[in-house]
């Protein structure tokens, strides 16, 4: 039992960072939203100190996902709608079933992907 909390607390961890790196906040912004160091904070996203679900809810409302997403996000089943391109739902491990996709999360990706395409479009101006 302690390895399965163990690893849903690294999920946690882990799932905490994708979202704000999805967000562009640092992790000084997060530290200060919730009030402890950096140092600690950058801890808790290594896995290194326990997540508490008091802190999930406060993660979750800062970064604007729900506290359930933090538990099961897992992007490495992302797929991608044929039709439109756009991101509309995710899977679990090998498992064939296939979730919705939270229509925030979908806009999260979605501008980060054109913020990173109007980087590279700046940087190939740059080099040319």
């Amino acid at each position: 039992m302690k390895l399965i909390i163990l690893n849903c607390m690294e999920k946690v961890a882990r799932n905490i960072k994708k979202f704000r790196e999805l967000r562009d906040f640092t992790q000084d912004y997060m530290a200060d939203m919730l009030q402890i160091s950096q140092s600690h904070y950058n801890r808790m996203e290594k896995g290194d100190v326990k997540v508490t679900g008091e802190i999930v809810d406060k993660v979750s409302k800062i970064l604007d996902v729900s506290p359930e997403a933090l538990y099961t996000f897992d992007d490495k089943g992302i797929l991608q709608n044929g039709n439109n391109n756009t991101l509309n739902s995710y899977q679990f491990n090998e498992h064939v079933n296939i979730y919705p996709i939270d229509k925030k999360l979908e806009k999260l990706y979605e501008d980060k992907i054109r913020m990173l395409e109007d980087e590279i479009k700046r940087l190939k101006s740059r080099v040319q």
